[in-house]
């Protein structure tokens, strides 16, 4: 992490990846990039923070910072079988609690190695969503094999 200046001059943080010491918070452009939340945003890109739009927010990374891979959502792991995550939640994080925003990225890996039955699976990203259906938050778990 290192302290820097923003194209307008003022100051912000940019990560690097290697530390984390809680979310990351960066948000997606149009193109794909990603960008500290405090750093420039482009004028073509509207992002919609959580206090602001706490429904409808626009998708940003906890942790991470490669989307070179394959990704699995969340949700579709409940749908896919209910009963077999609850349980991998059980015994990976101690409870069902289905957010993984606050999990620890190398216990999200084991369940997720687990889940799909990966056992070389890396996990590299994990991604907040809002789902735009029900307002509720999502993740995609992003990986490589």
């Amino acid at each position: 992490m290192k302290n820097q200046k923003d194209k307008a001059g003022n100051d912000e943080i940019v990560f690097d990846g290697n530390d984390w010491n809680g979310p990351t918070f960066f948000y997606i452009g149009n193109d794909g990039s990603t960008h500290p939340l405090n750093a420039y945003r482009p004028k073509e890109y509207e992002y919609r923070s959580q206090q602001e739009y706490p429904y409808s927010y626009s998708p940003f990374i906890v942790w991470g910072n490669d989307r070179n891979c394959e990704c699995v959502y969340t949700d579709r792991l409940f749908q896919w079988d209910h009963k077999l995550t609850n349980d991998l939640l059980k015994k990976h994080f101690g409870s069902e609690n289905q957010y993984f925003n606050c999990k620890r990225p190398e216990l999200v890996e084991k369940f997720l190695q687990e889940r799909l039955n990966l056992p070389k699976l890396k996990l590299v990203t994990i991604v907040e969503w809002c789902h735009m259906g029900n307002g509720y938050p999502l993740w995609s778990l992003h990986y490589t094999k």
